[in-house]
C-alpha cells in the first residue's frame, strides 16, 4: 500500500497597522497631554526610549486600524507587472470555461490562440517591466533590489540564536539585545 504524504505549509497572520487612516490628531493630544519630565525623570536614554517606544506601541494599537495579513500565502502578493495583461488573463479563463462546456473544436482553437496571445503578452510585460526596473536602478536602487530580493527562493532574516546558557532567543529584541551585548564585549578601545 503506498501513501502520498503532503505538507502544507503554515500560513502566519500577521497585523498590518494603516497609517493612512490613522487618527493623528488623538495620537498628538494623548502625547501632549502626557507629563513628560515626571515619567522621564531619572532614567538613563535606554530606559527613556523604552518608555517612551511602549507609550507610542500603546497609541498605535488605539488609533491605528489593521487589518490582518497572511503571510506564506502565494495568491496574496500579485507581481507589478500583471496589471497590463490580467484583462487578458480573465478573457482567456472565460473563453477556456466556454470551451469546457461545449466540447466543440472551433471553441478549442479560440482558447489555443487566446493562451497563446496571452502568454506572449504576459512575456513581454516581465520584459517591460524588467527594463524599467533596470532603467531606474542609478535613481531608484531600492526598486532594483526588491525586484531581486524577491526573485530569490529564501528569504534572509536572523535564525533563532542561543545565547551562552544554551536558552533559545526568538524574539526580535532579545536578539538585538544578544547581539549588543556579545559585541559591546567584544570590542575595546
Amino acid at each position: 500500500m503506498v501513501y502520498n504524504c503532503y505538507v502544507r505549509k503554515h500560513h502566519t497572520r500577521v497585523k498590518k497597522f494603516l497609517y493612512n487612516k490613522a487618527d493623528y490628531e488623538n495620537i498628538r493630544t494623548s502625547l501632549a497631554a502626557e507629563d513628560w519630565d515626571h515619567i522621564l525623570s531619572g532614567k538613563s536614554v535606554e530606559d527613556q526610549w523604552t518608555v517612551f517606544s511602549d507609550i507610542l506601541t500603546e497609541l498605535v494599537y488605539k488609533y491605528v486600524p489593521c487589518r490582518n495579513l497572511t503571510h506564506g500565502n502565494s495568491h496574496c502578493k500579485k507581481p507589478a507587472w500583471i496589471n497590463k495583461v490580467i484583462t487578458k488573463i480573465k478573457r482567456k479563463k472565460a473563453v477556456f470555461e466556454h470551451y469546457k462546456q461545449t466540447r466543440e473544436g472551433k471553441d478549442y482553437l479560440e482558447y489555443a490562440k487566446m493562451r497563446n496571445a496571452v502568454k506572449a503578452e504576459i512575456r513581454r510585460a516581465i520584459r517591460e517591466y524588467e527594463r524599467e526596473v533596470a532603467k531606474q536602478t542609478k535613481r531608484n536602487p531600492k526598486a532594483f533590489f526588491r525586484y531581486v530580493n524577491g526573485k530569490l527562493k529564501i528569504q534572509s532574516g536572523f535564525p533563532n540564536l542561543k545565547d551562552v546558557t544554551g536558552k533559545e532567543i526568538c524574539s526580535d529584541l532579545e536578539k538585538a539585545q544578544a547581539f549588543y551585548t556579545f559585541f559591546s564585549s567584544v570590542f575595546t578601545r
